[in-house]
């Protein structure tokens, strides 16, 4: 996603700024995670960006694309 920004000096000049806004991606907090895969299921990458691994969730970070849904779906707060 990407913001523009319109800036203006002191003198009346107008500036444009343009930046991607970082996107808070999820993790796992192991202890709280059961290995139900609710997770891995409701992911849109299709087991790419989160998978069980010995039985919990990890998350792969350049696969993410921050939507969340993992978090969602989580009945036991272990994505966050």
């Amino acid at each position: 996603m990407k913001k523009i920004i319109l800036f203006t000096s002191m003198l009346g000049l107008v500036f444009l700024s343009v930046f991607a806004a970082a996107k808070y991606k999820p993790h796992v907090y192991p202890p709280d995670c059961v290995g139900c895969a609710d997770c891995v299921v409701e992911c849109p990458k299709r087991g790419k960006a989160i998978a069980l691994v010995r039985g919990k969730a990890v998350i792969n970070v350049e696969e993410c694309i921050g939507c969340m849904k993992c978090v969602s779906v989580c009945s036991y707060g272990a994505v966050r």
